[in-house]
């Protein structure tokens, strides 16, 4: 999931200083998160998902994603 979300951000133009600001969290916790060095609070999905407008498509590749 960490990887395809990554993929999907960067897609969209999004720097991982502005997911640290949506999740209120250093840009490094952004970074170890994406990496799936830490695990991603289903919160902190939702926050990206509804700020960036997710498609349908996008939303099921995170979820599905091994």
């Amino acid at each position: 999931m960490h990887l395809k979300l990554k993929y999907i951000l960067m897609a969209k133009g999004v720097k991982q200083s502005e997911i640290a600001e949506i999740w209120g969290c250093s840009v490094v916790t952004v970074s170890n998160k994406l990496t799936g060095k830490s695990p991603i609070e289903i919160v902190e999905l939702q926050k990206v998902i509804e700020r960036y407008n997710f498609t349908t498509s996008e939303i099921l590749d995170v979820l599905l994603a091994h």
